[in-house]
């Protein structure tokens, strides 16, 4: 049976001045209840765009998973301040009952709504998410593939390699970035770095250094020559990600190759090089990287010293 502060609520959200309504809800904020969820899902359709926001804010504080239905239909609000709240509202959301209002919101008309569903499927953790999130991939919008990704990521399931590798070929670089992310942090190298290393030829440099990245994990020796070509790159992340794969694989046969990054004008790819080499190198890159000590970037000089230390620390063979 509702309280007497909770029917003092709902009377106070039926009267037609929409402060009042705001005050009412402002004023539960510090003792809402459970008795309250039916009013505050009412008023989280309320004309007032103030009133729906503070009743959503209440409902995430509540937690109950049966005020999730009033919260994605929010996430569709006209007003953003509303969405706002819905957004945050719906990644609080865990346990039983909370995967099927979700899984059903990936099919809303929404795209908004149908991203910000695969946004609470990941925090949920549950693998009973897993194919909803794959019939996600495939929405025509690409924010919502984008979320379903990720969210796939964090779910970390070898069975969405086949899915995800299909995405490498996506029309949306930042979907093509994640898939990378997802697949080199769920799956084994074996499954993907052969159909990864031509996307350090992409033509967004964002993806190409998420390819590197993730290369970088993969031991694949087909990898070596397609990374050595991405130390060509117009963009200095791309050429330090290759760096940074190179050093991480071991490929000794790179160190020509890195020798001249020691020049390079991004600091960044500098401070890079030098400690590829001064794991990769021997006593032939000294002077290369005895020059950089007197380098202008303090990073740069740092790395050096570094390199310079284990290569006098390395016996000769």
């Amino acid at each position: 049976m509702a309280t007497d502060t909770t029917s003092e609520l709902q009377a106070a959200l039926s009267d037609p001045d929409a402060t009042r309504r705001q005050l009412a809800l402002i004023d539960r904020a510090d003792d809402v209840g459970i008795d309250d969820l039916g009013a505050l899902v009412a008023a989280a359709s309320d004309c007032d765009p103030t009133v729906r926001r503070l009743a959503v804010g209440l409902l995430e504080e509540l937690g109950d998973v049966r005020a999730l239905p009033a919260i994605v239909s929010a996430l569709a609000d006209s007003d953003p301040g509303v969405r706002e709240a819905a957004q945050s509202a719906v990644r609080e959301f865990r346990g039983q009952g909370a995967l099927a209002p979700l899984v059903a919101a990936t099919r809303h008309e929404h795209s908004e709504v149908r991203e910000w569903a695969a946004i609470g499927l990941r925090e949920l953790r549950d693998e009973g998410a897993m194919s909803a999130l794959l019939a996600a991939l495939t929405d025509p919008v690409a924010a919502v593939r984008r979320a379903a990704v990720v969210s796939l990521a964090y779910l970390r399931s070898s069975g969405s390699a086949p899915a995800l590798l299909a995405l490498l070929d996506d029309d949306d670089p930042g979907v093509r970035r994640l898939a990378i992310a997802a697949l080199a942090r769920n799956s084994n190298p074996q499954t993907w770095a052969l159909r990864v290393a031509p996307r350090l030829s992409d033509e967004n440099w964002q993806v190409r250094a998420e390819a590197a990245r993730a290369l970088a994990d993969s031991r694949a020796p087909e990898a070596v020559s397609p990374l050595v070509r991405a130390l060509g790159d117009d963009h200095w992340q791309v050429i330090k990600a290759a760096v940074v794969a190179l050093d991480s694989m071991g490929a000794r046969a790179s160190v020509p190759h890195l020798l001249p990054l020691l020049a390079n004008p991004a600091p960044d790819v500098r401070q890079a090089a030098a400690e590829a080499l001064g794991h990769l190198g021997s006593e032939a890159v000294r002077s290369g990287l005895s020059q950089l000590t007197a380098d202008g970037d303090v990073e740069v000089r740092k790395a050096a010293s570094r390199a310079l230390d284990r290569l006098g620390n390395v016996q000769p063979t």
